[in-house]
């Protein structure tokens, strides 16, 4: 399920989804961030900078830079090789992250693009803070939609909830919220409200607004990818939060019932929602969000691996299960089978 892959994947080829998502050509004016606050570009090395200017000759598609030009491809194999064997200083990612940083004005919006991607690659080399507030002040006066992809990749990697800037990301994004031209940038600053250390809790500002989005219908899978995270200070809120979708029985409510097991302590006192809900959808039939099969068995899996079933929980389940499995698939079938064993 989309809403459990974790954001932090990165690869190039997950940031070009984003096309089909339909980015568009221009945000809004959203002044979050005092211009004075924004750093001076550095200069960058005059190699580095002259291998990353060739991207320039790339055609343009639909806002962005066609992935598959011969100058994106010799950029990527020139920076990979020159960060070969660096130090534990890492002075030569610096170096690249520093020259690219010095092109985030330029008026090609290929080199733009491509320093932004640069930054998302080398970035934790340098300072963050000073490229975030240059984010969250410029992304909504960006016209390109293949920059702001870039920038919002950046950002989620930079990290910023580690450099102590959740409270203005969340700014911004509630700026955005209810604007239908920036759904893409709302999600990847979201994105952005998880820290880039796995084990780490997100702010509990993030884990709030969270909370506060799982009450509408929007980005609610984009909410769970935080709430997911939460730990003992604030998992109360996020189980809450989680089981409140899992009672709507519609998506992504099996999201969220597979998210509680990421929680500190598998929202344990919640399993009485869980294996309601989960008894309900066994007899709802067939049809669209209806019934109970593959990732809902798969979590419940998880939850019951966990041990957070009691023996009354673990009766229901099994004779929902036995009604399920007459008109399962065979690879349904296969996971009833695995979830039948976890309850024993």
């Amino acid at each position: 399920s989309a809403g459990i892959v974790d954001h932090e994947t990165g690869t190039r080829g997950l940031r070009r989804l984003a096309r089909v998502l339909g980015l568009t050509p221009r945000i809004g004016t959203l002044p979050l961030v005092d211009p004075a606050a924004k750093a001076e570009l550095p200069k960058g090395d005059p190699a580095i900078v002259a291998e990353l200017k060739k991207v320039a000759t790339c055609p343009r598609e639909d806002g962005y830079r066609k992935s598959d030009c011969d100058a994106e491809k010799a950029w990527n194999e020139y920076a990979e090789k020159f960060v070969e064997e660096d130090d534990l200083a890492k002075k030569k990612a610096k170096a690249v992250a520093e020259s690219c940083s010095s092109l985030l004005e330029d008026k090609e919006d290929n080199i733009r693009e491509s320093a932004w991607e640069c930054i998302g690659e080398y970035g934790e080399a340098i300072e963050a803070k000073p490229l975030i507030v240059r984010i969250l002040k410029d992304l909504e006066k960006e016209t390109s939609a293949g920059v702001r992809q870039g920038m919002t990749f950046a950002l989620q990697r930079l990290d910023p909830t580690k450099a102590g800037m959740t409270n203005e990301v969340i700014a911004l994004a509630k700026k955005l919220e209810s604007n239908k031209d920036a759904s893409s940038e709302f999600s990847s600053l979201l994105g952005a409200l998880i820290p880039g250390e796995p084990k780490v809790e997100p702010a509990k500002e993030a884990i709030a607004y969270a909370v506060e989005l799982t009450k509408g219908d929007k980005a609610k899978s984009r909410a769970i990818d935080i709430l997911r995270r939460a730990r003992a200070g604030s998992s109360a809120d996020a189980c809450a939060a989680l089981a409140a979708i899992v009672e709507t029985k519609k998506y992504p409510w099996s999201v969220a019932m597979g998210a509680m097991h990421a929680v500190e302590g598998h929202c344990k006192d919640k399993m009485d929602v869980v294996v309601k809900v989960a008894t309900e959808k066994a007899g709802e039939g067939e049809g669209h969000d209806k019934g109970l099969r593959g990732s809902d068995i798969v979590y419940l899996e998880w939850l019951a691996r966990a041990g957070v079933f009691t023996d009354e929980h673990k009766k229901s389940l099994k004779t929902a299960l036995a009604q399920v499995e007459k008109t399962a698939k065979d690879s349904d079938k296969d996971l009833i089978k695995k979830l039948n064993e976890a309850l024993k």
